[in-house]
């Protein structure tokens, strides 16, 4: 269909003989196929000035200088070097503290990133409801479910702006330390170092809206169940398969000196893998990014534990790193959203053989999810780089209920 319409306005153009309709015609042609190919993202600057790229499905980066301006010679917008920033104004500050700063800094950017992207999203879905409720009214059906709809989106929005407005602030305190800008530096920092402790926004990290509910509100499961990806919970595709002879294997079951309690620990495995589509001619036989994955058992705590691998020794420039405290989503077959959090900090280290980055996130499950994640296939895991967000497809779709019947056995 596309080709057959690309042939017959080629077609037009050559009819036509006039050369102001020619060139009008041209120019019509053009906005017309460039407003179809960029309709599924959209570009957005923060208070900041940083510019996000954001998909229709809500996954986003962050574009470096190199991108925006097309210079193979600038450094990344996202990356910043403590030892290559040097003293500036008139009031400099140590390199612990310049350290620290460049540490806080990349943090709350991509904060500020992810919040931007949370009212952009937010707002896209007001729009949705408020145009359900409009087609509602006017076959004059019941609205209450979209009214208490749209009190909870407008809620987040305002939330989400609140906690927007911090963080540009946050970074605007942060950038003026890093040039010595500021009188009284080392009270400023652990002022700041406070503020950033305490911020916690809500629905950090997940890219799209995950509403808390209001006392008056009812969650409607006809609008959830339109963002399903597959019509009924067992349809999978031949890819999406789920594998049979999972072998069992305990790698560790005993008390642990190190942590100082028990901890039963399942044997890795393949998990899921990723290329973009540019990059699939080159990475023919294998994927640029893959994960193997386990599940352990600390105490009655559970922790999936991803070990990725990054086809390249400059991954840490485009994904930035793997954060405490951040969120994982992991996403199953029946819609069902369940989260986890990030014990640990990961920069990602290069494998001197290979010359790929290596990163390894383990992540707490809330023991109240396990049946379900034991009971239901998995469609998908988003994970939270500091430098963006990016959901990965899951083809092993039972990976957790084989690691789960094999750790609780």
């Amino acid at each position: 269909m596309f080709l057959y319409l690309c042939r017959i306005l080629l077609k037009a153009i050559l009819i036509l003989k006039h050369r102001t309709l020619k060139h009008t015609f041209i120019i019509f042609i053009f906005s017309f196929f460039f407003v179809g190919s960029t309709q599924c993202q959209k570009i957005l600057e923060t208070n900041s000035g940083q510019r996000i790229l954001l998909v229709e499905d809500g996954s986003w980066r962050i574009l470096n200088k190199t991108e925006l301006s097309g210079s193979k010679d600038e450094e990344l917008g996202t990356s910043l070097d403590v030892f290559k920033s040097p003293k500036q104004g008139k009031y400099p500050i140590n390199p612990d503290q310049r350290e620290k700063v460049v540490s806080l800094l990349t943090s709350i950017r991509s904060d500020e990133a992810q919040l931007l992207v949370n009212i952009e999203m937010a707002n896209r879905k007001l729009h949705q409801v408020k145009s359900e409720r409009k087609l509602a009214k006017k076959a004059k059906n019941d609205t209450k479910k979209l009214e208490s709809q749209i009190a909870d989106i407008n809620f987040e929005i305002k939330n989400s702006e609140n906690y927007y407005r911090i963080a540009s602030n946050l970074i605007d305190v942060s950038s003026e330390l890093l040039d010595g800008s500021i009188k009284n530096p080392e009270d400023v920092l652990q002022h700041l170092l406070t503020e950033i402790n305490s911020f916690d926004p809500v629905n950090t990290g997940m890219g799209g809206l995950d509403t808390k509910q209001s006392e008056n509100s009812t969650p409607d499961v006809s609008v959830e169940n339109k963002s399903l990806k597959y019509p009924t919970v067992f349809k999978l595709s031949e890819q999406r398969n789920a594998k049979e002879n999972y072998e069992c294997k305990i790698v560790f079951n005993g008390y642990d000196d190190k942590i100082g309690e028990n901890r039963k620990e399942v044997k890795t495995q393949s998990f899921f893998s990723y290329s973009q589509e540019k990059m699939k001619p080159y990475f023919k036989s294998e994927n640029f990014l893959t994960c193997d994955a386990n599940l352990s058992k600390v105490g009655k705590k559970y922790y999936l534990t991803l070990k990725i691998r990054i086809r390249s020794k400059d991954a840490s420039k485009t994904y930035g790193v793997l954060r405490s405290n951040e969120n994982i989503k992991i996403e199953l077959i029946n819609g069902r959203k369940i989260y986890g959090k990030s014990i640990n900090k990961d920069k990602g280290t290069i494998e001197s053989y290979t010359g790929h980055t290596l990163y390894t996130g383990i992540y707490e499950l809330d023991n109240s999810d396990i049946k379900d994640l034991k009971n239901n296939y998995l469609d998908n895991i988003g994970v939270i780089w500091s430098s963006g967000y990016e959901e990965y497809d899951i083809y092993n779709v039972d990976f957790l209920i084989n690691q789960i019947e094999c750790l609780t056995k």
